[in-house]
């Protein structure tokens, strides 16, 4: 599960151009070629006033973004607005933009699934409504009865 920026504010530009992105700035590095401890001496050297705490929270995220969501990946944006559930797979790596602007960092989706919110049940809900930018989620299709998926986009 990935957020769309505070308000789901990328949503709409996310879908329309098949993206996913993150906004954690590093100067253009190449994160996806660094490991955990070099993503984190970059961003506690860009950010000393943080505490270890939230350089600590920031890193994971960020290391999620470029290494555990793999191409191939299942990935679920939810839009607010729209109220839905946009499930697609991630089709590329992860690439600094080179003109950022919020988002710093992107990687290509194929949104092939939309499912509108209330059909979820509660538990299933609860399950998507972590409040890390980045977190795993379980089974997606496990979230939607056989004749609900049967219905959506």
């Amino acid at each position: 599960m990935i957020r769309a920026g505070r308000g789901g504010t990328f949503a709409t530009d996310w879908v329309e151009n098949n993206i996913i992105g993150i906004g954690w700035d590093f100067n253009g590095l190449d994160i996806a070629n660094m490991d955990r401890d070099q993503i984190g001496a970059a961003y506690a050297a860009a950010h000393p006033a943080e505490s270890k705490q939230k350089v600590a929270t920031s890193v994971g995220q960020v290391f999620r973004f470029a290494h555990s969501m793999e191409q191939g990946s299942t990935v679920v944006m939810y839009d607010p607005a729209e109220r839905l559930y946009h499930i697609g797979v991630i089709s590329g790596p992860c690439s600094p933009v080179p003109e950022p602007e919020g988002i710093t960092y992107t990687r290509a989706v194929t949104w092939n699934k939309t499912a509108p919110r209330d059909v979820l049940s509660q538990s299933s809900k609860n399950s998507l409504g972590g409040i890390q930018t980045i977190f795993a989620i379980s089974a997606i299709s496990n979230m939607f009865d056989e004749d609900i998926w049967n219905t959506v986009n």
